[in-house]
């Protein structure tokens, strides 16, 4: 049987269709967190983000990119973790609590690099 492209369910997704939000990471936590929103008509079972890390001047700290495997429903919205890229607890996301000991707030921007769909047969 021959391959089309409309069997394929690997996409560089539709920045309307997945919605990132709520991205979190404090001081102490050696995971990040973050809300996605799935907008397609499929289940979205996972998905590539890459994150860019900025001082509160702007300054490049890092970037790092995350392939994560999820469940998430049409229309439905999921909370999904990634290792932190801060080993040594020294940042903290600058809308989180400001923790008591010296550290340094940062930002972060994200894009979607893919995300793959269930094939309309499994669900």
């Amino acid at each position: 049987m021959e391959t089309t492209a409309t069997d394929c369910d690997t996409i560089t997704p539709d920045t309307t269709k997945v919605i990132i939000a709520g991205y979190d990471k404090s001081l102490t936590s050696r995971r990040e967190s973050f809300f996605v929103t799935n907008r397609y008509n499929h289940t979205i079972t996972s998905i590539s983000v890459t994150f860019n890390y900025y001082d509160l001047s702007g300054r490049h700290l890092h970037s790092a990119t995350n392939a994560v495997e999820c469940a998430i429903p049409a229309g439905e919205t999921r909370l999904l973790h990634i290792p932190s890229w801060d080993k040594q607890l020294s940042f903290y996301y600058h809308l989180s609590p400001r923790p008591r000991r010296q550290s340094t707030p940062y930002t972060v921007t994200h894009s979607i690099n893919n995300i793959t769909l269930k094939n309309k047969k499994e669900e």
